[in-house]
């Protein structure tokens, strides 16, 4: 459409989808769908750009005009009238965009299932975690600054100050939280002013050695029988843990539903996928002990089947304040199921099975057409370890 001088007339009367040009000011527009808007098209080197105005009638003929005009004196001079909107919005939504808001969108997405028909866990198992150590060691100090203008410089003396105060461990998790926050702000482009991670090339403030405490003779004994001082439901805890050699906080999870006590087949102990750390349902064979730690606790008559076995004793702290109580050196909840796989080797059960009893992920390629479930090789040495710790316990019994 040839352009001509706008004018009420001509605008109200045309009907879209249609382009009207003003001969006034070269360049000036006006796009009509279901609305009309006014925009100015100009080129800066080189490359055409086009500056929506605003609606009509709202913005008016001569203040479209005004404004087309200003918009082509900042393309004549180099400047990108368009680009510099853009810009300006992203400035005043990263302004609202702040670590705090960051740090929401990272946990809602990490508590999130990762496939709600195939896998109902949330993406990471550890993300309450996560929120309880933002909470604590860093919303407090960056809650309302901008995650762009986040620098290295300040992220050191954050986790120095947090080695101090919580420790070398506390410093070195909230770390790696840190650089997965931004990490997930890179993936999915939440800040676009951050180009890349403050924390990527940064040093661990500790360094950290493997764990390797497993229990002696004596320390079990130590931990067995001074238990019995700790409320039964805490003692069956522990004890079971270190009968069964599975994760604390499978464990915890371990309802009465799952467990099969009255078989033909053996009793056994079924940790649903949801629990699993690996993702796949697990069976775990009970040995005589095993069971014998299940009976130690008192069901509640009025109790269902979806209850927890070890209800009140669920807490990790509780827990290692159990095993402190027990005046054993430096010892954690973990270094339980550490200590019964460290004795199943010793007593001749294969590195092979063991993976199996503690239900380590296979990648191997093998492991997709091997689809036995080393059921009866899992129960051989659960129960090898069962009849050991029992002679061991022998003496007191």
């Amino acid at each position: 459409m040839p352009a001509k001088r706008l004018g009420p007339t001509a605008i109200d009367k045309a009907v879209g989808p249609c382009v009207l040009y003003d001969s006034l000011v070269c360049g000036l527009e006006m796009r009509i769908t279901n609305k009309k808007v006014w925009s100015v098209r100009y080129r800066i080197n080189g490359r055409q750009r086009r500056y929506t105005i605003g609606p009509y009638p709202l913005i008016r003929i001569s203040d479209a005009r005004t404004k087309a005009t200003e918009v082509l004196r900042e393309a004549k001079l180099g400047r990108d009238p368009q680009q510099q909107k853009i810009d300006d919005r992203r400035a005043a939504q990263a302004k609202r965009y702040t670590f705090e808001s960051l740090v929401d969108d990272y946990l809602t997405h990490k508590s999130e299932p990762r496939d709600v028909a195939k896998d109902p866990r949330p993406r990471k198992l550890s993300w309450k975690q996560d929120k309880w150590n933002l909470e604590k060691h860093v919303l407090p100090k960056w809650r309302r600054k901008l995650p762009a203008e986040i620098t290295k410089s300040e992220i050191r003396p954050l986790l120095l100050g947090i080695k101090r105060s919580s420790g070398p461990i506390a410093a070195n998790r909230t770390f790696e939280i840190i650089r997965g926050v931004f990490n997930h702000a890179l993936k999915w482009d939440l800040v676009p002013e951050l180009v890349k991670n403050p924390a990527a090339h940064l040093e661990a403030p500790s360094e950290e050695r493997a764990r390797d405490r497993r229990l002696t003779d004596d320390d079990i004994l130590v931990l067995w029988y001074s238990l019995k001082f700790a409320t039964p439901t805490m003692a069956a805890i522990h004890r079971f843990q270190l009968v069964t050699a599975q994760r604390g906080g499978e464990v915890v999870a371990l309802r009465w539903c799952d467990l099969e006590l009255d078989t033909t087949q053996g009793t056994h102990w079924t940790i649903p996928a949801e629990v699993a750390k690996a993702g796949a349902s697990h069976v775990v064979p009970l040995s005589p002990l095993a069971v014998e730690v299940i009976e130690s606790v008192s069901r509640p008559a009025n109790s269902k089947d979806t209850d927890f076995v070890f209800e009140g004793a669920r807490g990790k702290r509780q827990r290692s304040e159990a095993l402190r109580a027990c005046e054993l050196v430096d010892t954690q909840p973990h270094d339980l199921r550490r200590t019964a796989a460290s004795r199943m080797t010793s007593l001749g059960v294969g590195r092979f099975v063991l993976e199996r009893v503690l239900s380590h992920a296979d990648a191997t390629v093998t492991s997709r057409y091997d689809l036995y479930d080393y059921y009866k090789e899992k129960r051989q040495a659960l129960e090898l370890w069962g009849e050991h710790l029992r002679r061991l316990l022998m003496p007191e019994d």
